[in-house]
């Protein structure tokens, strides 16, 4: 920081900054973490034209995400959302973001996920080389089944499958899509069962 205030012109100086802060949020808890963040935002604030302090700034604020309760998250997914729309360009950024959203949907009840399913899902149209952000949208649906009835969770057992054909590389996905799968046994009869049950052995083939 001193370096910083002797070389304000120097936006690397700047940026090497930023990302020893994010490090310092890394180890804090939620207090300590918020003023790491207003250290981070001020850096923001003085090179707006900077992504890379940008990107530590929404690494920081998904770290604060991950200490709080469903109405403090929604806050700081919003401060999230303002960096995303000034610097559309960063996938790192939208990934922190859509991190933040999954963390949202831990703490909400069905329809509230879906909401928040959508959001992470308009972020995988946009970004749909990130399997981060595919991974956060498959973890999201997950929770969204585990909170619906039979008929309903075979629909959003069809989200996650359409995610693991685009993205067949993740085990992450297909994690969510077993376990999904198990829980849509619960629900159902023998016959569709062994329906269900060839569907993961498939999975198991695969992975």
């Amino acid at each position: 920081e001193k370096l910083n205030e002797r070389y304000p012109g120097s936006e690397e100086i700047a940026v090497r900054l930023a990302n020893s802060l994010f490090n310092l949020a890394v180890e804090q808890e939620s207090e300590e973490i918020e003023k790491t963040v207003a250290r981070i935002e001020k850096l923001n604030e003085r090179y707006p034209g900077s992504e890379e302090i940008a990107e530590s700034l929404a690494n920081s604020l998904f770290n604060l995400a991950v200490e709080q309760e469903s109405d403090e998250i929604e806050k700081t997914v919003t401060r999230i959302e303002k960096l995303n729309e000034r610097y559309p360009e960063s996938e790192e950024i939208a990934e922190s973001l859509a991190k933040s959203l999954f963390n949202l949907a831990v703490e909400q009840k069905s329809d509230e996920i879906e909401k928040t399913v959508t959001r992470i899902e308009k972020l995988n149209e946009r970004y749909p080389e990130s399997e981060e952000i595919a991974e956060s949208l498959a973890k999201s649906l997950f929770n969204l089944a585990v909170e619906q009835k039979s008929d309903e969770i075979e629909k959003t057992v069809t989200r996650i499958e359409k995610l693991n054909e685009r993205y067949p590389g993740s085990e992450e996905i297909a994690v969510r899509l077993a376990r999904s799968l198990v829980n849509l046994t619960a629900e159902q009869g023998s016959d569709e069962i062994e329906k269900t049950v060839t569907r993961i052995e498939k999975l198991n083939e695969r992975y």
